[in-house]
This record gives C-alpha cells, sequence and structure tokens, in this order.
C-alpha cells in the first residue's frame, strides 16, 4: 500500500510539472485547451536594435525596462507561421525533450521558417509591430492543443548585420500582474538586431591602406594638382537580393541605393578608380548609357560625384531587379569604392578643406542615410623677403628659383636629387630641370611668395626645398650658397582665419665693392703742365746752347 501511494504521488508530481516542462515563459497546458478554445491573443514585437547584442534575456511576455533603454528598429519585416503540429511532433518523437529542446529545433528548421506566413507585417518607426487576434488554440491530431506560433524576421532594415533569431511561442503565457498568477492576452516579444555601422570614408597612403584618423594632427598636406585618393566602404545588405510582392506588382526590397561624395570647391573630381571587395575587383558594371548597374553622375561644379545603383520602387522593373541580383552576390561583404581627387588653385595655403560621404537607401518605402567624412587636406607655402644684407633694406628686382634636394648635398652640382619646381596655369606643379623652373622676382617691398606645395616632412628623410638666386638686384653680389627652407602648417599664414602673414625668410645680398677710380678729367690738367715744363725746358735747353757757341 505504501508503495502504491508513492507510485501515486511521484505521478502526480509529474503531472504538476507538465505545464512547466511544456510550456515557454510559465506556460500551461499543452495537450488539451478545450476551456481556450475560440480565444485569441496579441502578440506584440517590440524590434530593438544594438551595437552589439546583449547575454541572453529570455523573454517574459511583459515589458522589460532593460530592453525599453534601446532604440526601436523600422523597417524590419516580419511573418508569423502556425509550428502547432512541428512542436507537438516534435515532442512525439522525443519523449524526453524539454519545451526549450523543442524551441530550439523549431527555430532551426528551414522548412518550418519557409512556411507560408499566417499574417506579415512591417515594424514602425518605434520599432512595433502587433499580430492580433492569433487563435489560442489549434487542432492536432483531432484534438484541441494550444497554439504554437514562430515569428520570422523576413527582411531587415539596411544597417541590419544580421537578422532577428526566429522567436518559437508556445501558448499559453502566464505572468504575475499585480502579484497574481495571469494568463496573458497581449503578449510582448524583444526580437533583437545588431546594428553594423557599415560605411566609412577615409584617405588612401602610399602604403595602399586608408590611413588611421586617430594618429593624425591637423589636415593632410599636399601639392596643388597632386592626386588625392579617397574611399569609400560600405557594407551591402544581407537581403540586397530580395524581392516582395504588392498590389501593383514584385519588387525589389531595396528601391534605392547611392553613394554621394560632397567636397569643398577647392578640391576638383578626377574620376573612380575601382570597386573592390577583399578578393579585388567586383563583377559590377557601370552604365554608361547602354545598360549595367550603377551610374556615375559628376556633381555640379566637378567638386564631388554621385554613384547610384539602378534600383527603382517600380514594380516589374527588370533592371532593378537584374541589379538587386548581380549585388546579392556580395550580400554582406564590404565593397571600397576608390576615387581621386586634387587641390586645385583655388585652394590656399593653410586652409583646411573637407570632403564628406553619404550613403542614401531606401529599403520598402524606408530612407536610411549614414554619413562620414575624410580628414581634411590642405597645400602649404612659403613667403621670402630679399634685403640688403648689410643695412636690411627691401631689395626689389632679385630673381629666385625653387628647388628640393638632399639636404646634405645642397651645394654639391653633381648632386643628381635636386630637381626645380615649374609652376603651370593652374597651379599645379612640376618638378624637373632648371632651365624649365618657374622664375620668381622679389617686388617693390622685397617680397616673394610660391604657394600650394606640401609639407616638408613629405619629402623623405634628408630632404629639403631650397631658393636659390639666379639673377642679384643691381650694385649688388649674387649668392652662390642654395637658401635651404621648411614649409610646414601656418609657414605661410600665421592665422589663416584673419589672413595673418607668417614671418618671411629673410635673405640678405651684400653690396658689390669699390677700388679708387683712374683717369677723368683731373689728369689734362697735369698733361697739360707736364708739356709745358717739357716744352720750357727745351727752349731753356736751346737758348743756353746758342749762348755758349757764340
Amino acid at each position: 500500500m505504501k508503495k502504491g501511494r508513492k507510485i501515486w504521488g511521484i505521478f502526480a508530481s509529474v503531472l504538476m510539472m507538465l505545464p512547466l516542462l511544456l510550456g515557454a515563459f510559465s506556460m500551461g497546458n499543452v495537450a488539451f485547451a478545450e476551456d481556450s478554445e475560440g480565444a485569441t491573443v496579441n502578440v506584440e514585437l517590440r524590434k530593438k536594435q544594438f551595437e552589439e547584442v546583449p547575454e541572453l534575456r529570455p523573454n517574459i511576455g511583459l515589458e522589460m525596462d532593460y530592453f525599453e533603454d534601446f532604440d526601436g528598429l523600422k523597417g524590419a519585416v516580419f511573418k508569423v507561421v502556425d509550428a502547432t503540429e512541428e512542436y507537438y511532433d516534435y515532442l512525439a518523437d522525443n519523449p524526453n525533450a524539454t519545451v526549450a529542446d523543442a524551441q530550439k529545433a523549431l527555430a532551426a528548421d528551414p522548412d518550418l521558417e519557409a512556411k507560408a506566413p499566417l499574417h506579415e507585417g512591417v515594424t514602425d518607426a518605434d520599432g512595433i509591430l502587433i499580430f492580433e487576434g492569433l487563435p489560442a488554440t489549434a487542432t492536432y491530431e483531432e484534438r484541441t492543443v494550444d497554439a504554437v506560433y514562430m515569428f520570422v524576421e523576413t527582411d531587415s532594415p539596411t544597417q541590419v548585420s544580421a537578422r532577428a533569431a526566429n522567436l518559437v511561442l508556445v501558448l499559453p503565457v502566464y505572468a504575475t500582474v499585480e502579484d497574481e498568477e495571469t494568463e496573458l492576452e497581449h503578449i510582448i516579444l524583444y526580437p533583437k538586431n545588431e546594428i553594423t555601422e557599415g560605411f566609412d570614408k577615409g584617405i588612401v597612403g602610399e602604403d595602399g591602406n586608408i590611413i588611421d584618423e586617430s594618429k593624425l594632427e591637423g589636415a593632410l598636406p599636399f601639392e596643388i594638382g597632386q592626386e588625392i585618393t579617397y574611399a569609400i566602404q560600405f557594407r551591402v545588405p544581407n537581403n540586397i537580393g530580395q524581392t516582395y510582392t504588392d498590389a501593383e506588382g514584385v519588387k525589389t526590397s531595396y528601391q534605392a541605393f547611392g553613394i554621394r561624395d560632397v567636397a569643398d570647391p577647392e578640391l576638383t573630381f578626377v574620376g573612380i578608380k575601382s570597386i573592390t571587395n577583399a578578393s579585388g575587383n567586383v563583377t559590377l558594371v557601370e552604365d554608361k548609357g547602354e545598360g549595367g548597374h550603377y551610374t556615375v553622375s559628376p556633381a555640379t561644379g566637378g567638386n564631388g560625384f554621385s554613384l547610384d545603383f539602378n534600383l527603382s520602387a517600380t514594380a516589374g522593373d527588370l533592371t532593378s531587379q537584374a541589379t538587386a541580383t548581380a549585388l546579392k552576390a556580395y550580400a554582406g561583404q564590404t565593397l571600397t569604392i576608390t576615387y581621386t581627387m586634387y587641390l586645385n588653385d583655388t585652394a590656399e595655403p593653410d586652409f583646411f578643406y573637407d570632403n564628406d560621404g553619404y550613403i542614401n537607401v531606401n529599403h520598402r518605402g524606408t530612407p536610411y542615410q549614414d554619413t562620414d567624412d575624410a580628414p581634411p587636406v590642405t597645400t602649404g607655402g612659403r613667403r621670402f623677403l630679399k634685403q640688403n644684407a648689410a643695412t636690411s633694406a627691401a631689395l626689389p628686382g632679385a630673381k629666385f628659383v625653387i628647388g628640393r634636394g638632399t639636404a646634405s648635398a645642397l651645394n654639391n652640382d653633381t648632386d643628381r636629387t635636386r630637381e626645380y619646381a615649374f609652376f603651370t596655369d593652374d597651379g599645379k606643379i612640376e618638378w624637373g630641370e632648371l632651365e624649365k623652373a618657374t622664375v620668381f622676382t622679389s617686388g617693390s617691398d622685397g617680397a616673394f611668395a610660391v604657394e600650394g606645395m606640401t609639407y616638408s616632412s613629405e619629402l623623405g628623410t634628408g630632404m629639403t626645398y631650397f631658393a636659390e638666386e639666379t639673377e642679384a638686384p643691381a650694385g649688388f653680389r649674387i649668392i652662390t650658397q642654395r637658401t635651404p627652407f621648411e614649409v610646414n602648417l601656418y609657414s605661410y599664414y600665421a592665422d589663416p582665419t584673419e589672413l595673418t602673414p607668417a614671418d618671411p625668410l629673410a635673405i640678405g645680398n651684400r653690396p658689390e665693392g669699390g677700388l679708387p677710380s683712374t683717369g677723368g678729367n683731373g689728369i689734362y690738367a697735369f698733361l697739360m703742365i707736364g708739356a709745358g715744363l717739357m716744352v720750357g725746358a727745351y727752349l731753356w735747353y736751346k737758348k743756353s746752347k746758342e749762348q755758349a757757341e757764340v
């Protein structure tokens, strides 16, 4: 008898535990639910976005303060499918399985995920989507059982790096409300997405890599006309190739996808060099009027461009569908657009010039934009003052050329590193032989200046700029030694905002030396006196000789 009571007690305990084993979120009866027949529930999805998905926190069916601290995610598409049959089949085939085991297995079932939806919807601006009136019960093998649903994210906004995990909900759901265990008719679930910052812009260094902005101070220096290679990196959405059907017909999920470059007018766009992924070139084709996947349009004024993939919101647009299919090959990958620009002759030394990038996307009618800027760029210059080395008076008319070469061999005429600057009409610098060098002449105030040069630090180890005098002012000796100088930030303007000139580099010339003059009008008097004395001496000598003969 005691043995029978013990067995009955164990059996009763198992019966009492069934609601915990077979329910999710404190779920009740599983096998039979006649008392719930005809009842419905509302399921509210609150879609949240995270830079990094937090540790697992089970849904409780109610609002959770922790998740409410995060922003909602607009534009996520969800469907709900009936998972009742699959759930009870799994329990029948796996009698020792727990509810959690069944939920995990169903969430990973591709056939269940692909099942036709009961309902479908899109999260609103707050990331909320409510499925109303879901039946609380279903029929399984001619029995009324508690219903089971799976919520599947079928399409995600652009910035989502991976869609949310499938959520399997087993009814009924109980929670403590006002200190009472209550069966919930409105259930709140929190699907989670990790958001990836998928847009970056930078400048490519000589090593081919994007320069680390965190190590930069100020702006990157360039010569006027020197090509600057920019790079824009963006992540192709995981769901780029998807389509959907509405009342108008079949449309691509992405209806716009474009990159825009906006630079200061002192920067001129040259062209796009390449579009690559981690493995190299991609097979996307530029549309130049004969079909392709994207078009490139230079900005008005030439200081930027737009690159737009050929996507549209038009139903049945075959070009849009072909473009989406081509992009699908790179879904989830980071693509890099490299292109070149240069500082034009309107750029002034010591001013900083900006270049910003934008990505504009439209996903099922929901726009998304992100932006990033590249490090600013600048150019340099140097001012000079030609003066009398003895008096410091300004000297006009001195002629100079500008060069660069090895500092230790500056005055060694066999140095083959020496080059001279030729400034073109549009301000670009070409380096070459002395005969082609641009000549600078000191003005009436003795001043002259050079602009549009990169910093001395960019010349390389042991290299320097120099000024070489080719013609001295009248009355002054030419300087035979080349004068080294540096170009750096604020070597042209001490304060660019106030246009305050930096102190010039003084270059002095010595006057030519002088000796006493010989000749001139005074000599004639001496010659006449000398001639007179000679004539007088001759006459005296002649007269004396005549007297002696007498």
